[in-house]
């Protein structure tokens, strides 16, 4: 699959419908990057708010806890949004929540039994802090990492990846037990920038939302999105130790909030957290 048709058609069709929305706006196609959070936030200074970054494949794809994000060329979404003046000071995971959900709400709508299910009858949810999972496989995560330290409209890159047109055989050793795509879902060929654009519709619907009613009802609707992060019995994996406990939701930082055995609640940070695997 190849960013088809022409890029400046592309990046036409992208303006025109975005160019009064805070997202999406701008566009900048690339065939080849290193990464495109790390090409977003050095070129933070070049191009405005709210610019969309989308490759046709990475070199040098990021995941969580320095992990690498498998990026073939033209078979998944590697996207960046460039945020300038963002209100998430210091609460990337807060973002990183929004981003998920608007990435789940995408989904739905690009899926064909997606449009018209609830929460929960779609094999699709998402997974504490940044996965998005369809029949307890990962389809897509997040990474939103910013430029320096934590002040006011520090820029920050949320970065969006999605399997797209993989199929089995294209995704290496490991990986491959614990992944899927949209088309080994319903064996239809996407073309990325496509689900780009149904992403960023969401994401900008998501922001307006946010603005209007806060971001308790973000947190509260990704709760819903998310059967394991309540009830769940889960093995969980830090940066010190590993145990067992069972989920509570996310508090109002969007932090998860776990019993441990003895009844003791301990509050998850996303950043000290390597996984978290229902049992």
């Amino acid at each position: 699959m190849t960013l088809e048709p022409p890029k400046d058609k592309i990046e036409k069709e992208f303006k025109e419908e975005f160019k009064e929305s805070e997202i999406g706006h701008k566009l900048i196609l690339l065939d080849e990057v290193d990464s495109t959070n790390l090409y977003a936030l050095q070129s933070s200074e070049s191009i405005p708010d709210g610019t969309v970054i989308l490759a046709q494949t990475q070199l040098a794809g990021r995941g969580r806890k320095g992990r690498t994000w498998h990026s073939p060329p033209g078979l998944g979404l590697y996207l960046t949004i460039l945020l300038k003046k963002t209100s998430f000071h210091g609460e990337s995971h807060l973002l990183n929540l929004l981003a998920s959900l608007a990435v789940y709400d995408a989904i739905k709508e690009i899926l064909p039994a997606g449009k018209e299910s609830s929460p929960g009858l779609l094999p699709l949810e998402l997974k504490w802090p940044n996965d998005i999972m369809y029949n307890s496989l990962k389809l897509g995560g997040i990474l939103s990492e910013r430029k320096g330290t934590y002040r006011e409209n520090v820029p920050t890159a949320v970065g969006i990846g999605i399997n797209i047109n993989h199929k089995d055989c294209d995704f290496p050793g490991e990986i491959a037990r614990n992944s899927t795509s949209l088309f080994m879902i319903d064996f239809k060929k996407r073309e990325p920038q496509d689900v780009a654009r149904e992403i960023v519709r969401k994401i900008n619907y998501r922001f307006s939302e946010m603005a209007r009613k806060g971001s308790e009802h973000i947190i509260n609707a990704w709760m819903q999105c998310s059967p394991a992060s309540r009830g769940s019995r889960v093995r969980i994996i830090s940066d010190n130790e590993e145990f067992h406990a069972v989920t509570e939701g996310l508090d109002q930082r969007g932090f998860l909030k776990v019993r441990r055995y003895g009844d003791r609640l301990q509050t998850l940070l996303s950043a000290d957290i390597v996984s978290v695997r229902r049992l």
